[in-house]
C-alpha cells in the first residue's frame, strides 16, 4: 500500500507500475497515466467479460429452445479523459461533450426521447422497434428470464403468483452486489469465473465505483467548482441561454423541448426545428465550456482528490486489473470452445 512517507519501489500483484513511482514520496509525482492505463485496460477486459457472457449464455439460451431474445441497450463508450470514467462519473462532472465534440454538431445532448432509448437520429437501425420479443406474451417472457437468469431484478414482469429466484451476493464497504445463481447466465457466469465472482465484483467496486463516490462526495464539496459553473453561467446568459446554473441545466433544457411539444422522434412534426435547437444549445455550452475552462478544472479537481483514495487502494485496484485478465483469458478459453 503506498503512502506519502515511504519510499515505494517495486511489484504490486505481479506488475511493475505503481502509482506513485518509484522515488522517494515527498519528492514523487502522481503518475496519472499509470493509473489512467489500469483502468481503462481493465474497464475494456470488463467489458469484454460482459460482452462474451451474454453471447454464450444466449447460445445457452437458444440450446434450451429459445430462439427469440430481447434488443439489448448498448450504453455509448466514455468519452472523459477521467480516470476510470463511466457514465455514473461523466454524469456527475458534466464533462461528457468537452471531449466528444462529433455527436454536439450531428444530435446536440441527444435528449429527445427516442435518443435516449438507444435511437440516433440519421441512423436506420432503431433497436427498440420491431423488437420481436415484446410480440411474446407476458407469460412467454417470463419464462424466457427466468431460464435466463432466474428473472431476479425483474418482479415487475413476473405473472401473479409466480416469484423470480433469489440471487447470491457479496458486500463491499456497505455495498450489496447480487449474481444469479440459477439459469444460464449463472451457468456461463461460473464456468468464466469459476469461485472469484464475488472477488470479481468487490475489487471491481472498489477499482471503479469508488471513483464514482470521490466524484459524488469529496468533488461536489470543493468550493472551486462555483467560480467555474459562474463563469460558464455568465457566458450562456450572454449568448442568449440565461438562468442556467451548470451543464446539466442546459440538458434539461433540451430535454424540456421536446417533452413541452409532444415531440417523441424524427416521425413527428416539429421534431427538425427543435433539434436545431438543441444543436444550437449543445453547441453554445462546449463553446463556453471551452472559453472559461470549465471541465479541464474540473478534471484537474477531480484528479487532486482522487490521489489519496488511488494510492489508498492501489493493492485492490491492481489485484483488480490482474483478476480482470484472467477471467477474460477463461472467458475467450471458453468462448473458443463453441
Amino acid at each position: 500500500m503506498l503512502n506519502r512517507t515511504m519510499l515505494v519501489c517495486g511489484l504490486v500483484i505481479g506488475l511493475t507500475v505503481s502509482l506513485a513511482g518509484c522515488a522517494d514520496a515527498e519528492a514523487a509525482d502522481y503518475d496519472r497515466e499509470a493509473l489512467s492505463a489500469v483502468l481503462a485496460d481493465g474497464k475494456q477486459a470488463e467489458q469484454q467479460v460482459k460482452d462474451i457472457t451474454e453471447r454464450l449464455a444466449r447460445s445457452c439460451m437458444e440450446d434450451a429452445g429459445y430462439s427469440i431474445h430481447p434488443v439489448p441497450l448498448k450504453i455509448p463508450e466514455a468519452a472523459t479523459p477521467v480516470p476510470g470514467a463511466s457514465d455514473d462519473i461523466e454524469i456527475v462532472m458534466g464533462a461528457r461533450f468537452m471531449f466528444q465534440t462529433d455527436t454536439i454538431d450531428d444530435s446536440g445532448y441527444g435528449e429527445s426521447p427516442r435518443e435516449s432509448m438507444g435511437y440516433r437520429p440519421g441512423s436506420d437501425d432503431d433497436p427498440f422497434m420491431n423488437d420481436p420479443f415484446n410480440e411474446l406474451s407476458d407469460e412467454e417472457q417470463w419464462d424466457y428470464w427466468v431460464a435466463y437468469d432466474g428473472g431476479d431484478g425483474r418482479e415487475y414482469a413476473a405473472p401473479d403468483g409466480l416469484e423470480p429466484t433469489p440471487p447470491d451476493s457479496v458486500t463491499v464497504n456497505g455495498r450489496t452486489f447480487t449474481f444469479p445463481v440459477v439459469g444460464c447466465y449463472a451457468d456461463v457466469q461460473q464456468r468464466i469465473h469459476r469461485d472469484s465472482i464475488g472477488d470479481y465484483l468487490g475489487l471491481s467496486h472498489i477499482a471503479r465505483e469508488g471513483l464514482a463516490y470521490i466524484a459524488f462526495g469529496e468533488f461536489h464539496d470543493d468550493p472551486r467548482l462555483e467560480a467555474g459553473l459562474e463563469a460558464w453561467s455568465d457566458c450562456m446568459s450572454d449568448n442568449g441561454y440565461p438562468e442556467l446554473g451548470d451543464p446539466g441545466d442546459a440538458r434539461m433544457s433540451a430535454s424540456r423541448l421536446y417533452r413541452d411539444a409532444d415531440v417523441f422522434g424524427p416521425e413527428d412534426p416539429g421534431f427538425t426545428e427543435i433539434k436545431a435547437e438543441e444543436i444550437r444549445m449543445a453547441r453554445t455550452d462546449y463553446s463556453c465550456n471551452h472559453e472559461v475552462g470549465l471541465d479541464q478544472g474540473r478534471v484537474e479537481i477531480f484528479w487532486e482528490h482522487l490521489e489519496p483514495y488511488a494510492i489508498q487502494h492501489e493493492t485492490e485496484i491492481f489485484a483488480w486489473k490482474e483478476l480482470t485478465d484472467d477471467v477474460l483469458a477463461r472467458a475467450q478459453e471458453l468462448l473458443g470452445e463453441y
